[in-house]
């Protein structure tokens, strides 16, 4: 059997040439490991390489063979893109492919780059690529915090994770700027605006710490597990918040070695959800199956109880869900408390999300619940109408076995604050007030039956109640 033959039996492997920014070396670095590899008699080729109009990039390719693009029209421009065929045809022993996070032109086989460089791994063909940590999809909502920037191009951590190498390709960030400054990564337009942007020495010594601490949780990730792992749950929503609540739980497991499994409880109001509700769930799904989560899902209506039931039978140790605001001091138990109660031997942690409807397995927002929120309203209105009606009575009631008019007062101050107590919003609350003041002006302050009141104290202090 031939060479080529014996190649096509075994899986290629795969080298990351990581770094932290654009401009840090990782094409330089790939294009030098293929000359040594040349050098010590291995077949290798450019698959595609992205010079970036970069000098020294050019020069560091010169001696290599490079397999020509495949070009493409796309609105009437001519884009390149590697030809995936044509280098599977060549069936080198390695092939340099830049910019494992591109995404390809419309219209080609693959929608990203990393899938043709996965078919290449198939056909037995060592790949060399390069990845800026900006573009790992559990990363994001980091990135995105610290630099303000959404990054568009991203790819699954799993295909970082099972690289067969990583090689992080590392400079500080004075010596970077100083490249910029100098025209070595960008032309000179393009290189002020970034400086004022994405390159800032803060952007980039945060994004030098992540790419080094993304290398050590790989590193500790490929290590002897241990029978005593720890092991993240995260619950799963149709809230257009809810992909940045499954990051962090990715994140988490991460960061404590830890297994990851992702959970769906439905319930009566979530079963029939909205076309928009539904592809969202499904987008949450498979974002938290790319990020290495184990997809679960349960049915009933007691969210809390079916997340305390799989968190004991499957030795769950962490469970990370989203929260929609803060609870009324007032209002009844938390979910979080329900979760605590009904799952004691694990960790919750809450992530703040402000878009999600619930706190855990659902948040859908259908019309059926704004239906109910509706109802609710009007149900409070009513409480705070009863509450007014039975202030009124009860001082009427010590009107007649003598109270004096101070007493009087306390009443109705007594039932100002019952309103704000129960109240849903706080108009009701301001309603509840100005009726008890105007009750108590009417039929028990002096002069009775007018809405004078001599005495301005009892006005001070009614003025009190309203901005209690």
């Amino acid at each position: 059997m031939s060479d080529a033959g014996n190649t096509c039996n075994k899986r290629g492997r795969l080298k990351i040439f990581f770094g932290y920014a654009a401009g840090t070396g990782k094409t330089c670095a790939m294009l030098e490991a293929g000359k040594t590899a040349r050098e010590k008699g291995a077949d290798v080729v450019i698959g595609y390489l992205e010079p970036h109009d970069r000098p020294d990039t050019s020069r560091k390719a010169e001696g290599l063979e490079t397999v020509p693009c495949r070009v493409q029209d796309h609105n009437g421009l001519k884009l390149r893109e590697m030809d995936t065929d044509a280098v599977i045809a060549r069936a080198p022993q390695i092939a340099l492919v830049d910019e494992l996070a591109h995404t390809n032109a419309a219209g080609s086989r693959h929608r990203k780059r990393y899938r043709d460089i996965q078919e290449l791994l198939v056909h037995g063909i060592d790949v060399y690529t390069t990845l800026n940590v900006q573009h790992l999809e559990s990363l994001q909502d980091q990135v995105a915090a610290i630099t303000g920037i959404l990054v568009r191009e991203r790819i699954p951590d799993d295909v970082f994770d099972l690289a067969d190498q990583i090689e992080l390709v590392d400079i500080e960030a004075p010596e970077l700027l100083d490249r910029l400054r100098e025209g070595k990564i960008y032309h000179a337009d393009q290189a002020r605006l970034a400086a004022q942007n994405f390159f800032t020495e803060d952007n980039l010594v945060a994004l030098r710490e992540i790419a080094m601490r993304r290398c050590a949780d790989r590193l500790n990730r490929i290590a002897p597990e241990t029978w005593a792992r720890d092991h993240v749950l995260v619950c799963l929503s149709a809230s257009p918040s809810n992909a940045r609540i499954i990051r962090s739980a990715a994140r988490m497991a991460r960061a404590f070695d830890a297994r990851f499994s992702a959970l769906y409880i439905q319930t009566a109001d979530n079963r029939d959800l909205e076309a928009a509700d539904e592809a969202r769930l499904q987008e949450n799904m498979r974002l938290a199956n790319r990020l290495g989560a184990q997809i679960e899902s349960a049915s009933g209506e007691d969210i809390a109880g079916q997340i305390g039931i799989f968190a004991r039978q499957t030795h769950v140790t962490k469970i990370v869900i989203g929260r929609r605001g803060r609870k009324s001091v007032f209002g009844p138990v938390s979910f979080a408390q329900k979760l605590a109660e009904a799952a004691p031997d694990s960790e919750i942690f809450i992530i703040p999300d402000p878009e999600a409807d619930t706190a855990a397995g659902t948040g859908t927002r259908n019309q059926n619940r704004g239906l109910k929120r509706k109802a609710t309203d009007m149900s409070g209105l009513g409480l705070q109408l009863l509450v007014v009606a039975a202030t009124f009575v009860l001082a009427w009631a010590g009107e007649h076995i003598g109270f004096s008019q101070a007493n009087l007062l306390a009443v109705f101050i007594f039932g100002s604050l019952a309103g704000a107590l129960y109240a849903r919003h706080i108009w009701q609350s301001v309603l509840s007030c100005v009726a008890c003041v105007i009750l108590f002006g009417y039929r028990f302050a002096h002069p009775v039956m007018s809405v004078v009141l001599f005495d301005k104290g009892c006005l001070m202090a009614f003025a009190a109640m309203l901005v209690i």
